[in-house]
C-alpha cells in the first residue's frame, strides 16, 4: 500500500532512515513512530465511528422486526473485511471507536496527538464501561486525559489503577 511512498510517510512522521542516524536520532525515530502509530490508530477509530454514523445510525429508529440484518453487524463486517480482522475483532473495535467518540473524547484527542499509546486504548475503554451515561462521565474523561498528559511510562497495570482512581474520585459508588 505504501510502495514508493516510504519517503513521504517518513517525512510526514518526522522519521529518518535508520541506517543514516546516530543513537539520539534513532531514539527520536522510536518516539515519533509511537506518536505516528497513535495518530494512525486515531484515524482508524475515527473512521470506524463515522462509518457507524453513516451505516448504523440511520437504521436505529426503524423497528427491529422490519430489519433483515443487524446494521451494527453489517458495519462490523465491512470493517472486518477492510482491516483483515475477524467479525468479533471488528465488533470489539467498533465498540471502542464509539466509546472514544461518545464517552472519552478527550482521551481520543490525546490519541490523535500521540500523547497516549494506541495499545492502552482497549484498557481505558473497558475500565470506563460503567461510567457510560453517568453524570460524571465528562469529568472522568477529562481527569483521565489530564493524567495521561503527564510524562512517563504507562504499564497496563498503571493505566488500570489510574483509570480506576479517577472513577473512584468522582463516583465512589461505581
Amino acid at each position: 500500500m505504501f510502495e514508493g511512498g516510504d519517503v513521504e510517510v517518513q517525512r510526514a512522521a518526522g522519521i529518518g532512515p535508520a541506517n543514516w542516524l546516530r543513537p539520539n536520532e534513532l531514539l527520536r525515530n522510536c518516539e515519533r513512530s509511537v506518536a505516528a502509530q497513535s495518530y494512525f490508530e486515531w484515524v482508524r477509530y475515527d473512521s470506524a465511528a463515522q462509518l457507524h454514523r453513516l451505516v448504523v445510525a440511520p437504521l436505529e429508529d426503524s423497528p427491529v422486526g422490519l430489519r433483515a440484518v443487524d446494521p451494527f453487524a453489517v458495519c462490523a463486517a465491512q470493517l472486518a473485511a477492510a482491516q483483515q480482522i475477524t467479525q468479533q475483532g471488528a465488533e470489539n473495535y467498533l465498540t471502542r471507536a464509539l466509546a472514544l467518540r461518545d464517552r472519552l473524547p478527550h482521551v481520543k484527542q490525546l490519541l490523535k496527538g500521540g500523547q497516549v499509546a494506541a495499545h492502552h486504548i482497549a484498557e481505558i475503554v473497558s475500565r470506563t464501561d460503567l461510567i457510560d451515561g453517568t453524570e460524571h462521565m465528562a469529568d472522568i474523561d477529562r481527569d483521565i486525559a489530564e493524567q495521561l498528559r503527564r510524562r512517563g511510562s504507562w504499564s497496563k497495570n498503571r493505566i488500570r489503577d489510574m483509570v480506576d482512581t479517577m472513577i473512584m474520585l468522582r463516583d465512589p459508588d461505581l
